[in-house]
């Protein structure tokens, strides 16, 4: 209902003119397909035109587009989500070729070791995928490093380089 006593006082002002702003098209096309839904709902399941109804919220853009700081915070929001992107991609690119050299050289190591109390540790590097799955849970979340890390280096100290 507000919408279209919004829309009908806009184009009672506005006259023809409301129709050459493209945000009050919108909103004249929201408020018909409302009446359409009305008119429509015995007959023919319409519920697919509220999804119309949310491209009102589209004109909260234009408030970004006003307000200076506002509109400097999401620019740089969205300028960092591209390095973000690109820093997790080679990350796991970084995880993938670590994980390959741990599978051909630790594993051999790792399932001569009788881990107890860690279920997980003796395939820790069995296959790429496990192994890098054990170095996201070690080395970049920090978790439980000791657990398979500390017996692989007292088993072969030369692990240690690797790890």
């Amino acid at each position: 209902f507000a919408y279209t006593v919004e829309a009908t006082i806009h184009l009672y002002v506005e006259r023809w003119v409301y129709f050459k702003n493209r945000w009050n098209v919108m909103d004249f096309f929201v408020v018909c397909a409302g009446f359409v839904a009305l008119v429509f709902r015995d007959f023919v399941n319409v519920s697919f035109l509220r999804v119309f109804r949310i491209t009102r919220l589209m004109r909260a853009a234009r408030v970004v587009l006003t307000i200076r700081e506002l509109y400097m915070l999401l620019t740089g929001l969205a300028s960092s989500m591209k390095a973000i992107f690109f820093g997790t991609l080679l990350l796991g690119m970084m995880l993938a070729l670590w994980s390959i050299v741990l599978v051909e050289f630790l594993h051999p190591v790792n399932v001569t070791i009788p881990f107890e109390g860690c279920s997980r540790c003796p395939k820790g590097f069995s296959s790429v995928l496990q192994s890098m799955l054990t170095l996201l849970q070690t080395v970049v979340a920090g978790d439980s490093w000791g657990l398979i890390a500390v017996p692989l280096i007292e088993a072969a100290p030369w692990t240690g380089l690797l790890l």
